[in-house]
């Protein structure tokens, strides 16, 4: 009878044993599609998440004209840009100052070389006819509305402009004739942030020393 006894409890033993590997296998079964659904789930969200979105495919979507890149290379101390290198006007890329200005408003123009070196640190710079007082007056008014001013903005005139009011970002211009606050917005929330070096200082000047 002690026999008998021993065989049925080590058949219950090894039903237990099966039944739990049953269960686990389940659990198993049961979370790996459960994280899967999370991984497809969280693929399609977050890339639509806009404060999330720092992806390349944004030029192509926001306002402005796209212009090609014409590198990062930085030019050495007495060094600078030959007439007509750049593809834009304002330029939106290329070979320039090893150094960038701080963020804000200007009186007086930023060289070219530096305009690109802020760009590349992500700047949205915001050019204006330099003979255009009254602009220049209602622009200064006008961009401290724009989101986050002034981190990543500069706002300064500029000569031989081909449009009342330019918008540069890394690589995209747009024109503008007159003041339009919410395309501006628009360009800023598009590309603000988005150069190759946008994890330098988001307003204060640096680099080293150039010219």
């Amino acid at each position: 009878m002690a026999d008998k006894i021993s065989q049925t409890e080590k058949r219950k033993i090894r039903k237990i044993r099966s039944d739990r590997k049953s269960r686990f296998r389940r659990w198993l079964a049961l979370f790996g599609l459960g994280s899967l659904s999370l991984i497809i789930i969280g693929g399609l969200i977050v890339p639509s998440l806009p404060f999330l979105d720092r992806s390349s495919d944004r030029k192509i979507t926001g306002p402005g004209e796209n212009f090609d890149i014409q590198g990062t290379e930085h030019f050495v101390l007495g060094e600078f840009a030959e007439v007509g290198y750049y593809n834009s006007n304002p330029p939106t890329s290329g070979k320039h100052a090893p150094k960038w200005v701080e963020c804000g408003i200007y009186d007086s123009p930023i060289q070219d070389e530096i305009h690109v070196q802020n760009l590349e640190n992500g700047y949205v710079i915001i050019n204006y006819d330099s003979g255009d007082s009254d602009i220049q007056s209602e622009l200064e008014e006008s961009v401290i509305d724009l989101p986050g001013w002034p981190n990543q903005y500069i706002l300064a005139p500029r000569d031989d402009m081909e449009s009342k009011i330019t918008l540069t970002a890394w690589g995209v211009l747009l024109n503008l004739p007159e003041i339009n606050l919410a395309l501006m917005e628009e360009f800023s929330y598009w590309y603000r942030g988005l150069g190759p070096d946008n994890d330098a200082p988001i307003c204060d000047a640096g680099g080293d020393p150039w010219p």
